[in-house]
Protein backbone atom coordinates (compact mmCIF):
# COMPACT_ATOMS: atom_id res chain seq x y z
CA UNK A 1 0.00 0.00 0.00
CA UNK A 2 2.17 2.82 -1.15
CA UNK A 3 1.47 6.03 -2.98
CA UNK A 4 -1.52 5.56 -5.29
CA UNK A 5 -1.25 8.83 -7.19
CA UNK A 6 0.11 9.14 -10.70
CA UNK A 7 3.49 10.37 -11.84
CA UNK A 8 1.94 13.66 -12.99
CA UNK A 9 1.05 14.43 -9.38
CA UNK A 10 4.63 13.84 -8.30
CA UNK A 11 5.97 16.04 -11.14
CA UNK A 12 3.62 18.89 -10.20
CA UNK A 13 4.60 18.65 -6.54
CA UNK A 14 8.34 18.68 -7.30
CA UNK A 15 7.94 21.57 -9.76
CA UNK A 16 6.29 23.67 -7.04
CA UNK A 17 9.11 22.80 -4.64
CA UNK A 18 11.74 23.85 -7.20
CA UNK A 19 10.01 27.21 -7.73
CA UNK A 20 10.25 27.95 -4.00
CA UNK A 21 13.70 26.67 -2.98
CA UNK A 22 13.96 28.86 0.12
CA UNK A 23 10.59 27.95 1.53
CA UNK A 24 10.74 26.59 5.00
CA UNK A 25 8.96 23.34 5.73
CA UNK A 26 6.22 23.23 8.31
CA UNK A 27 7.63 22.80 11.79
CA UNK A 28 7.62 19.24 13.01
CA UNK A 29 4.91 18.52 15.50
CA UNK A 30 6.14 17.64 18.95
CA UNK A 31 4.61 14.83 20.87
CA UNK A 32 2.88 16.35 23.83
CA UNK A 33 4.15 14.97 27.13
CA UNK A 34 1.82 12.91 29.25
CA UNK A 35 0.25 14.31 32.40
CA UNK A 36 2.73 12.33 34.45
CA UNK A 37 5.66 13.80 32.51
CA UNK A 38 4.24 17.32 32.94
CA UNK A 39 3.89 16.79 36.67
CA UNK A 40 7.49 15.59 36.86
CA UNK A 41 8.71 18.52 34.74
CA UNK A 42 6.85 21.03 36.89
CA UNK A 43 8.12 19.63 40.17
CA UNK A 44 11.82 19.34 39.28
CA UNK A 45 14.43 22.05 39.46
CA UNK A 46 15.08 23.63 36.08
CA UNK A 47 18.78 22.71 36.34
CA UNK A 48 17.97 19.00 36.60
CA UNK A 49 15.84 18.86 33.42
CA UNK A 50 17.11 17.67 30.07
CA UNK A 51 17.00 19.97 27.03
CA UNK A 52 13.70 18.59 25.71
CA UNK A 53 11.92 19.07 29.02
CA UNK A 54 13.38 22.56 29.42
CA UNK A 55 12.16 23.57 25.95
CA UNK A 56 8.73 22.18 26.70
CA UNK A 57 8.49 24.06 29.99
CA UNK A 58 9.60 27.34 28.42
CA UNK A 59 6.88 26.85 25.80
CA UNK A 60 4.28 26.09 28.48
CA UNK A 61 5.28 29.05 30.63
CA UNK A 62 5.07 31.36 27.62
CA UNK A 63 1.46 30.38 26.95
CA UNK A 64 0.38 29.63 30.53
CA UNK A 65 2.27 31.83 33.03
CA UNK A 66 0.14 30.47 35.89
CA UNK A 67 1.86 27.12 35.43
CA UNK A 68 5.23 28.68 36.20
CA UNK A 69 3.85 29.98 39.49
CA UNK A 70 2.34 26.55 40.24
CA UNK A 71 5.69 24.93 39.47
CA UNK A 72 7.53 27.22 41.88
CA UNK A 73 4.93 26.55 44.55
CA UNK A 74 5.19 22.78 44.01
CA UNK A 75 8.97 22.89 44.42
CA UNK A 76 8.61 25.04 47.53
CA UNK A 77 6.10 22.58 48.99
CA UNK A 78 8.48 19.69 48.26
CA UNK A 79 11.20 21.57 50.13
CA UNK A 80 8.85 22.04 53.09
CA UNK A 81 7.97 18.36 53.17
CA UNK A 82 11.58 17.31 52.63
CA UNK A 83 12.78 19.31 55.62
CA UNK A 84 14.82 21.84 53.65
CA UNK A 85 13.49 24.72 55.79
CA UNK A 86 13.90 25.53 59.47
CA UNK A 87 10.47 26.71 60.59
CA UNK A 88 7.91 24.58 58.76
CA UNK A 89 4.86 25.95 60.58
CA UNK A 90 5.28 29.58 59.55
CA UNK A 91 6.57 28.64 56.12
CA UNK A 92 3.60 26.35 55.51
CA UNK A 93 1.20 29.14 56.46
CA UNK A 94 3.01 31.46 54.03
CA UNK A 95 2.90 28.75 51.35
CA UNK A 96 -0.85 28.22 51.84
CA UNK A 97 -1.40 31.97 51.54
CA UNK A 98 0.61 32.10 48.30
CA UNK A 99 -1.09 29.00 46.89
CA UNK A 100 -4.62 30.30 47.54
CA UNK A 101 -4.49 32.44 44.40
CA UNK A 102 -2.82 29.86 42.17
CA UNK A 103 -3.57 26.68 40.28
CA UNK A 104 -2.88 24.83 43.55
CA UNK A 105 -5.69 26.57 45.45
CA UNK A 106 -7.73 23.39 45.96
CA UNK A 107 -4.67 21.51 47.22
CA UNK A 108 -3.82 24.37 49.60
CA UNK A 109 -7.42 24.51 50.86
CA UNK A 110 -7.27 20.78 51.62
CA UNK A 111 -4.07 21.22 53.63
CA UNK A 112 -5.54 24.17 55.48
CA UNK A 113 -8.68 22.19 56.26
CA UNK A 114 -6.60 19.35 57.72
CA UNK A 115 -4.58 21.80 59.82
CA UNK A 116 -7.64 23.68 61.16
CA UNK A 117 -10.24 21.32 62.62
CA UNK A 118 -13.80 22.50 63.10
CA UNK A 119 -14.62 23.89 66.58
CA UNK A 120 -15.17 21.20 69.19
CA UNK A 121 -13.68 18.42 67.04
CA UNK A 122 -10.46 16.69 68.02
CA UNK A 123 -7.44 17.82 66.01
CA UNK A 124 -6.84 15.56 63.03
CA UNK A 125 -4.04 15.16 60.61
CA UNK A 126 -4.21 12.71 57.73
CA UNK A 127 -7.49 11.28 59.02
CA UNK A 128 -6.10 10.24 62.42
CA UNK A 129 -7.14 11.85 65.66
CA UNK A 130 -4.33 13.25 67.77
CA UNK A 131 -6.40 12.38 70.88
CA UNK A 132 -6.28 8.66 69.97
CA UNK A 133 -2.47 8.51 70.19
Amino acid sequence: MGFRGGTATVYRWTAKRKEQPNSTPEPARRRAPSRRECARFLSQRATSLDERAGRHLRHLYEYAPKLEIASKLARCFAALIGGDVDDKGDDLETWIGDARDSELATFAAGIEKQRSPSPGAPARLKGRSIASK
